[in-house]
């Protein structure tokens, strides 16, 4: 996961979508690939 300011917030969504937040404003969607069971499967 990458992030230019501190991550402040993360939420879950539907299909595996993970949306984060981060200290500039900038939210980001990244999408859990498939068969991953930890956060570094994590792709953009």
């Amino acid at each position: 996961m990458y992030a230019k300011g501190e991550v402040r917030s993360i939420k879950g969504g539907p299909g595996g979508l993970v949306f984060t937040g981060d200290a500039t404003g900038l939210v980001t969607v990244w999408k859990l690939a498939a068969g991953a069971t930890s956060g570094a499967a994590m792709a953009e």
